[in-house]
Order: structure tokens, then C-alpha cells, then sequence
């Protein structure tokens, strides 16, 4: 016999799992914004707020690469 959960009870876990994964989002785009800005210093330029939001989320942008290949592996 299976155990079925409430459907409040699934909706409360579904909340629960968004918002920790809406944090855990917002720590690697922090992290990756990080990681630009040090790349850019150590090269010995400077990256704007227009540069950095293109690096991370332009066409070729590194969290848009990123959602793609989720995307593209996650239906194999």
C-alpha cells in the first residue's frame, strides 16, 4: 500500500524547495559575478555593471550557457 501525502502538505514542500533553491540560485550568481570581477582584475581591467550582467547574461553568458546545458542534458 502507498502512502499518499495531503495536497497542502506537498504544496508547503514545494514552497520550501523553491525558496531553498531561489537562495542556493542567488549564491552561484553571486559567486559567478565574483569570479568575473577577479578575472578582470587580475587581467588589470574593469568590468561595468553593463559588462558584468552581459558576462553572466547575454547570448553567450555564462549562467545562460549554463541553463542551456541543463536543459540539453536534463532530457537525456
Amino acid at each position: 500500500m502507498e502512502y499518499l501525502e495531503s495536497p497542502k502538505r506537498c504544496e508547503r514542500l514545494a514552497q520550501k524547495k523553491s525558496r531553498i533553491m531561489g537562495l542556493a540560485y542567488e549564491k552561484i550568481v553571486q559567486r559567478v559575478a565574483q569570479a568575473l570581477k577577479d578575472i578582470a582584475k587580475n587581467v588589470g581591467e574593469t568590468l561595468t555593471a553593463a559588462e558584468l550582467n552581459a558576462a553572466m547574461y547575454g547570448d553567450r553568458g555564462v549562467l545562460t550557457e549554463a541553463v542551456e546545458y541543463g536543459r540539453l542534458h536534463s532530457a537525456n
